[in-house]
């Protein structure tokens, strides 16, 4: 392993490097390489440095071998969740792991931030590892891809609080009775462990296959709740809802919000289906209406009766809200998109070559 450590002028060649395949930790105006694919070691470091470290990590695969645990404040970037976000990279960055590997942000690691990582393949992303280290505060999660993503540890109880989850694909997010999460823009396979101390707010959320839960006082706002039927259906979930689009597949759907549920306001609830139809959900999503799964080739973009349909006229689905969906799914910070030159040199110059490079904001 070599380090190298540079003044700031060496962040813009991190950047180049990172799609060769390097880590860069960057830390008080210096930037440091690592080329030996040790995310572990770089969050060390990170450990033992002043103040909140940068993390970028390049497009590829890390597979994990062991549990990662985050023990201070980072904000870890990848290259973008998604394929066509990455051109310039060799591939997403996605974290895998052998035998149900997790990463655990834990105890004095209030802050941190991860943004534009895939985590798929037994991996989970949890908050602490047992009570006694799950209280790691405002914890930020964007742009991500997560198969598993729990705001506490795996025992149903958490010190966490105000966790924040935004434009993110999550399969199953446990709150496991963590404190204040606000969960924006999101698409959720399955959400879970609220309990009526939690507070759970989830605005502008698209639920895939929703079949409700046993969940207790979570706020749902403006969300649209996708369901691969054509029948009836009960909301009966302790919970408040707001201002909601429900979705079947068919004609035989309808939906009816029952106690101990609480409709709290102009619930759009007319049932509609299929979802891609003219005067469907998502009219512009494609020819093949996907229920169940993130489609990444699927146009969300709602149908424009729905404008306006949300709390005080704001638009219901992940393009409202105060965080709307960013459309490339890139992370905040500046990524090449294309990166092109010629195979050999001309008169002892490398010509014709082409940078080109973009961002989105928080």
């Amino acid at each position: 392993m070599r380090t190298i450590s540079t003044t700031l002028t060496g962040a813009l060649l991190s950047a180049t490097l990172c799609a060769q395949g390097v880590i860069t930790r960057m830390n008080g105006g210096q930037s440091y390489f690592r080329y030996d694919g040790n995310i572990q070691l770089v969050l060390d470091d990170a450990e033992l440095s002043i103040g909140v470290d940068t993390i970028i990590l390049p497009g590829g695969q890390f597979i994990l071998n062991n549990d990662l645990f985050i023990t201070s404040p980072v904000v870890m970037i990848g290259s973008g969740i998604r394929a066509d976000s990455s051109t310039a990279y060799p591939t997403r960055t996605v974290l895998s792991g052998n035998n149900y590997r997790d990463v655990r942000i834990m105890d004095e690691a209030d802050g941190t931030e991860l943004h534009g990582i895939t985590f798929r393949g037994s991996i989970g992303v949890y908050i602490g590892q047992n009570l006694a280290t799950s209280d790691a505060d405002n914890v930020r999660i964007t742009r991500c891809d997560i198969a598993l993503l729990w705001l506490g540890h795996g025992n149903f109880d958490s010190n966490a609080n105000s966790p924040y989850i935004s434009n993110c694909i999550i399969d199953d997010l446990s709150v496991n009775q963590c404190n204040d999460p606000l969960i924006r823009s999101c698409f959720i396979q399955n959400l879970t462990g609220a309990d009526a101390a939690s507070n759970t707010v989830v605005e502008n959320c698209v639920f895939l296959n929703w079949s409700g839960g046993g969940n207790v006082n979570v706020s749902y706002k403006n969300n649209v709740f996708l369901r691969n039927t054509a029948s009836p259906f009960t909301v009966n979930e302790a919970s408040t809802f707001d201002y909601n689009l429900f979705v079947g597949s068919g004609a035989g759907v309808s939906y009816t919000i029952a106690a101990p549920a609480v409709n709290g306001g102009n619930n759009v609830a007319s049932a509609e289906y299929p979802m891609n139809t003219v005067n469907g959900a998502f009219p512009q999503f494609g020819p093949v209406a996907n229920y169940i799964t993130y489609d990444y080739q699927g146009n969300y973009s709602i149908n424009s009766l729905y404008q306006s349909a949300g709390e005080a006229g704001t638009e219901v689905g992940v393009f409202g809200g105060a965080d709307p969906w960013k459309t490339g799914s890139l992370p905040f910070n500046p990524h090449w998109s294309e990166l092109t030159g010629p195979a050999s040199t001309g008169n002892g110059t490398l010509q014709g070559v082409t940078v080109r490079g973009s961002a989105q904001t928080y």
